[in-house]
C-alpha cells in the first residue's frame, strides 16, 4: 500500500537515478563530477566519434528525454575540441515540473578506427583522419 505522501513525492520528482555516457563499445565513460541526482552539469570525454546517453528517472511517473528522444539515445560527434558538443537530458515529473541535466561532450580528433564507416573514412566528419 502506497501512502499519499509517497505518491505525491513521486508525482513531483523530476530527478534522475542514473545518468551514463557509453562509448562506441557500450562501455561506461566517466562523468565529471561523478553522477549525483542533484548535480545538473557534467563533462565527459568519450574518446570516439559515436556515443550514447542513457538516463533513468527516479520516479516511475517521470518522463526522460535525451535531446527530445527516448533514452538511451545515440549520437555522433558533431564538434571537436576546442569546441564542445552539448547534450541536454530533460526529466519531466508527473506534475510537469522539469529539470534539465547538461552533459558537455569533449570529442578529441582521432585517427579513423572503430568510429569510422566500413569504407575506412571518417564518415565525412573533418575531425577523423
Amino acid at each position: 500500500v502506497q501512502t499519499p505522501f509517497l505518491a505525491a513525492e513521486e508525482f513531483l520528482d523530476n530527478s534522475l537515478k542514473l545518468l551514463e555516457v557509453l562509448d562506441v563499445h557500450k562501455r561506461v565513460v566517466t562523468l565529471t563530477p561523478h553522477f549525483k541526482p542533484d548535480v545538473l552539469g557534467y563533462d565527459v570525454f568519450p574518446g570516439t566519434g559515436k556515443f550514447a546517453v542513457r538516463a533513468i528517472a527516479r520516479s516511475p511517473l517521470a518522463i526522460v528525454e535525451v535531446e527530445g528522444a527516448e533514452s538511451p539515445a545515440e549520437f555522433r560527434a558533431t564538434k571537436l575540441l576546442p569546441e564542445v558538443q552539448v547534450v541536454h537530458v530533460k526529466v519531466i515529473a508527473g506534475s510537469k515540473a522539469s529539470n534539465t541535466y547538461t552533459i558537455s561532450v569533449h570529442n578529441t580528433p582521432r585517427n579513423c578506427t572503430e568510429a569510422c564507416e566500413p569504407n575506412g573514412r571518417g564518415g565525412g566528419f573533418p575531425g577523423f583522419l
